[in-house]
């Protein structure tokens, strides 16, 4: 028997596992869900360079579109910098172009919807329980792994995958919206402003949509279920709306000297790019000077912006370091993979699970940037991916009909 067999047939015994690992991890930040994403890109790459016939029905464009987003990004960095290997960038570019091949490598993983969504539902409730061990010793903002705002948003994608409904559930983990009132507890204990705010609104529609069908029963279970996260949370809450909440709506209304700091430096650094967008439109600065010309055109008392490793802007922190035609390779990229599935999917529940993740990663990236930290990337890239494998066996069982 040929090696490539072997590892193949290994493979389809321990894929699923590995996605599994993933997808429960997710939540958690433990690494295994980039790690996951990691191997399942690169065994796409080599399958869809292979011209492999098991990948014929995935998102072509989305891959090509990926590739030259990285192209494009790589070259500049090559041509401006003088030392590339220590701009982070380039990392980022790489990642982003290998990642769109990891719904290519889930080729030999029987149900990768069915897998991501009971990992999801394990993951996001493993999260709340740990956010809320974690606040009652210490207190604050809880970011497991270290990043509060990253921890915030990786719980809004499991949470995410946990709402999509699958066939025959275990009793354990039922269909239903009890995974966006879990892991809303567990995004507000983060306190990251930008998922919450669309976390809350999805958990009311899905509310609004579930208990129109729900027995008394069901419907109490659900009521019970968001008073205790609620009592759990209420005190942490009180102090989030009071310091983040009021403060954001302050910043955003005018009120410039009652808002709170970090909102006045996003401000002033979106003030200082949008300067100097306008003088380079088409490429850029390039990303490893953009923070140093941000600061040029910051008061001394903002120059703590310096600092920082980008605006937390994806729209303006793509402008600054790759211009106009790195901004449309990269929505070019990510609008091919959502077109692909909302095209492919069919299923009313997933197109809405679709709408819900472009519009959370919209609100994060106006805020911070997913794609300038492996752990969201890998989180985006996971969604996606898993998406991207489960259309791929549905539209080859309609042509296999």
């Amino acid at each position: 028997m040929k090696f490539t067999t072997r590892s193949f047939l290994l493979r389809r015994r321990i894929d699923s596992w590995i996605l599994l690992a993933g997808a429960v991890s997710l939540p958690l930040r433990i690494g295994l869900a980039g790690v996951a994403t990691f191997l399942f890109s690169c065994i796409g790459a080599y399958l869809v360079a292979a011209r492999h016939r098991s990948v014929r029905f995935c998102s072509n464009r989305f891959q090509l579109f990926a590739v030259l987003y990285a192209v494009w990004s790589c070259s500049l960095i090559l041509w401006r910098d003088d030392h590339p290997l220590d701009d982070r960038q380039l990392g980022y570019s790489l990642l982003f172009a290998l990642f769109a091949f990891a719904g290519a490598g889930m080729v030999l993983v029987a149900r990768p919807m069915r897998i991501f969504v009971l990992g999801s539902r394990i993951g996001v409730a493993l999260a709340l329980a740990v956010a809320l061990g974690t606040s009652l010793l210490f207190g604050g903002r809880i970011g497991i792994g270290g990043n509060e705002a990253v921890f915030g948003f990786v719980v809004a994608v499991a949470v995410l995958a946990a709402t999509i409904p699958i066939g025959a559930p275990p009793k354990w983990a039922p269909n239903g919206p009890y995974y966006l009132i879990i892991g809303s507890g567990a995004a507000l204990l983060s306190e990251t402003r930008s998922v919450i705010a669309v976390l809350l609104i999805f958990a009311l529609v899905e509310l609004a949509l579930a208990l129109k069908s729900y027995s008394v029963r069901a419907k109490a279970g659900t009521a019970a279920i968001m008073l205790a996260v609620l009592v759990a949370i209420a005190p942490q809450a009180k102090d989030f709306i009071e310091r983040r909440v009021i403060a954001t709506t302050l910043i955003y209304s005018g009120f410039l000297e009652q808002a709170d700091y970090s909102g006045r430096i996003r401000l002033a650094m979106w003030k200082g790019s949008v300067e100097i967008i306008a003088e380079h439109p088409v490429a850029g600065v390039g990303s490893g000077v953009k923070m140093q010309a941000v600061g040029d055109r910051l008061d001394p008392s903002d120059k703590i912006a310096e600092k920082f490793h980008h605006v937390h802007n994806s729209v303006l922190d793509e402008l600054l370091s790759h211009g106009l035609i790195g901004l449309s390779l990269m929505l070019a990229a990510l609008a091919s993979a959502l077109g692909f599935i909302w095209r492919h999917s069919g299923v009313t529940a997933e197109r809405r699970n679709l709408v819900y993740f472009f519009l959370l990663t919209v609100s994060y990236g106006a805020l911070h940037n997913p794609f300038l930290h492996e752990t969201t990337l890998g989180a985006i890239f996971l969604y996606l991916g898993v998406f991207n494998a489960a259309l791929r066996q549905r539209r080859l069982s309609l042509a296999s009909a």
